[in-house]
């Protein structure tokens, strides 16, 4: 399937077997939203200006981050759209006064949470005012991972941590490793200088293979299916997939490769493996 795509990082949010799609569409082209349904592409949303720097969605809404450049300085301006049918609509839900924001993740109708270049921002009035939110350490979007799950916020990364009461007290994970995502109480991450998964009783599986430059990328659990890609830490449109049907005790590989050098992966609930082509005009649906 090929449509026309996106020319800036697109990002990609999951709710059932349908996705929103969101980037910048060519060069100076302006922001651009399509839904993935029924093995269909369609565009949902279009403005001249601007990019989407990340979608999420909650159980009513989908939410998305919309970046404009600042008329007067270097930098761009954010704010949040909401969306209660699907994509099909958008309002305004209100300005985020955050500087490089890089992650949104719904936690629920009303509570949002953004990781910007160095700070932690938290909305619990469904984006129309925004609080700092301080965790322990140095904020870096490129070396953090935020995931909302099971009432608990996770902030994955060396040194993993989780906040159960709206960022006002943070405690260690208690996971060795570098973690980078997690699906069904599954991780994906980094263990002694390999890659490996870590099931839900605390056991560590190596993937089968090695490389200095490897990066784990994503991870998609769906029943006794546990997938995992990875990439070079300066190929990211070349990955490697995984998929362990046994609780991680032996896995399927191989490889796949995009015709842009900077795509947005992303693994479907039913196992398709999707590259968001960023330089290269089309999206491909790729089945491993």
């Amino acid at each position: 399937m090929d449509e026309p795509g996106f020319d800036a990082r697109a990002t990609v949010a999951w709710s059932g077997d349908e996705a929103l799609v969101a980037g910048q569409q060519g060069p100076g082209g302006g922001a651009r939203m399509m839904r993935y349904s029924d093995g269909r592409l369609t565009t949902v949303y279009r403005r001249e200006d601007g990019y989407f720097a990340a979608v999420d969605r909650s159980a009513s809404y989908a939410w998305a981050v919309l970046g404009t450049p600042h008329p007067s300085r270097a930098g761009s301006e954010y704010t949040i759209l909401r969306s209660p049918d699907r994509g099909a609509t958008w309002s305004v839900a209100g300005p985020v006064p955050f500087n490089s924001v890089a992650q949104l993740e719904a936690v629920s109708d009303s509570e949002l949470w953004v990781h910007a270049r160095s700070a932690l921002g938290r909305s619990v009035d469904g984006g129309l005012t925004w609080d700092v939110v301080h965790a322990p350490g140095r904020r870096n979007a490129l070396d953090e991972r935020l995931v909302a799950t099971d009432g608990e916020v996770l902030l994955l990364s060396a040194t993993s941590m989780r906040t159960r009461d709206g960022g006002d007290t943070w405690e260690p994970l208690g996971i060795d490793g570098k973690l980078v995502d997690t699906d069904d109480d599954w991780f994906l991450g980094e263990l002694a200088d390999r890659l490996a998964v870590r099931d839900p009783s605390g056991e560590w599986h190596h993937l089968p293979w090695s490389h200095p430059e490897a990066w784990p990328l994503m991870l998609r659990v769906e029943g006794d299916t546990v997938q995992a890609l990875t990439t070079g830490r300066t190929t990211e449109g070349i990955v490697r997939w995984f998929e362990s049907r046994d609780g991680g005790r032996t896995w399927r590989k191989g490889w796949i490769v995009a015709d842009d050098a900077f795509p947005s992966w992303a693994i479907a609930p039913d196992g398709t493996i999707f590259a968001f082509e960023v330089g290269f005009p089309y999206m491909r649906v790729r089945r491993p």
